[in-house]
């Protein structure tokens, strides 16, 4: 089995950040391990091929960025044209490895590679739409046309490929109630597990110790951006981070602009720290030394179906979780399901929750453990590789 893998820009396999990039590691070092040679192919600054652990990765340079989606449509059109002949490394790619698979998250690559379909027969397109990742209030600040946009291209990725990979029922139930008058079928849709190097990530964890010296440590690990609207969670729990000095918040990550930062200064929060990104080896280490995992999602009712990676990855570290995001949603769910942590429903009950999650941080954190080796939500990337095996054996039906 020959699976590609259309990774985003900025993918480095020797760099990667936790979340999506590691998903994808985790796959395809299984893949590997099986006797497989996967592919990965991302968007680059220079065209480069190299081997890496069994398999390949082809670097494909073009200039395109998603911050130009949220700035200006003329932006992204021009953008658009000009990194067209990307399509064509790719086809020689194709051709060349001759994949019975090609797996895509959304990107400006995944969506060229659909005009190869015709071309490509061989070659199966598969969607990895592991949450909303295109959900109107991901770009309502970039206003109407934008969000126009968004909504159609999530359309045409799912509707030409040829098969759709979603990590929940919602979510598919979602996506049929949003296209299914344009053509999408639930028989296109095939609810797969979330995937997270959970092995690598348990066997690094560290037991919650009974006391505790110093401050509560609460940690965020990945993107800050409109998915997120950390200054809008900031500003709910700011009482509180003015009142406890036995608090401190760290966040790990690359901002999309500098409203987190200029937040920080303008209300002069001494018990937040920022940090740059961290090399997906050192993520383990590094979250050790903080006492609980954040989550953070916008209050926005289109995000009520996501459930972020950086949330599975806590867990297989068993932290306890405080997580924020849209009430009733699957966030809320699955926390309250498996016990793992606090969710956060308004300003009144913040001091009240933390510390009931820092009373019960042993039980949480436990609770984590089992929940991520018991839970039919979330699986090794063994688990997504048979799932691989069966999809292809449903296409050369």
């Amino acid at each position: 089995m020959r699976i590609l893998f259309l990774g985003q820009r900025g993918f480095n396999p020797r760099n990667a950040l936790f979340g999506g990039s590691s998903s994808i590691l985790a796959i395809y070092r299984q893949l590997t391990k099986q006797g497989h040679s996967p592919i990965i192919v991302a968007p680059s600054d220079t065209d480069k091929e190299e081997s890496f652990e069994g398999g390949k990765i082809y670097y494909i340079r073009d200039t395109f960025e998603t911050k130009a989606f949220y700035k200006n449509p003329l932006l992204l059109a021009s953008k658009f044209v000009q990194n067209f002949n990307s399509i064509f490394k790719l086809q020689k790619i194709i051709q060349k490895e001759k994949p019975d698979i090609i797996m895509f998250q959304p990107s400006f690559l995944a969506l060229l590679s659909l005009f190869l379909k015709p071309i490509t027969s061989k070659s199966k397109f598969v969607f990895r739409h592991e949450d909303l990742i295109f959900s109107l209030s991901r770009v309502k600040n970039a206003g109407v046309i934008n969000r126009i946009l968004a909504a159609g291209l999530e359309w045409f990725l799912c509707f030409f490929s040829d098969k759709v990979l979603t990590t929940q029922q919602s979510q598919k139930e979602k996506l049929l109630e949003q296209y299914g008058l344009f053509g999408l079928t639930p028989s296109k849709i095939t609810v797969v597990p979330y995937v997270v190097d959970m092995k690598y990530l348990s066997a690094k964890a560290r037991a919650i110790k009974e006391k505790h010296e110093g401050q509560y440590k609460f940690m965020y690990l990945g993107g800050m951006g409109y998915r997120q609207d950390i200054p809008g969670f900031l500003s709910l729990i700011l009482p509180v981070l003015r009142k406890r000095t036995d608090l401190k918040f760290i966040f790990v990550g690359k901002e999309l602009d500098n409203k987190f930062s200029s937040y920080i200064k303008q209300n002069d929060l001494k018990n937040i720290e920022i940090k740059p990104p961290v090399k997906y080896s050192e993520l383990p280490s590094l979250a050790n030394r903080a006492d609980f995992g954040l989550v953070i999602l916008k209050n926005d009712k289109e995000l009520k179906y996501s459930i972020p990676s950086k949330f599975i990855e806590c867990m297989a570290l068993g932290k306890p979780v405080f997580a924020y995001g849209p009430a009733g949603g699957e966030l809320e769910s699955v926390i309250k399901e498996n016990d793992v942590g606090i969710f956060l429903k308004s300003a009144s009950d913040i001091e009240q929750e933390i510390n009931r999650l820092i009373k019960n941080r042993r039980k949480f954190s436990l609770n984590c453990r089992r929940a991520i080796t018991e839970s039919k939500t979330f699986k090794s990337a063994d688990v997504f590789v048979n799932s691989c095996e069966v999809l292809l054996e449903y296409f050369n039906k």
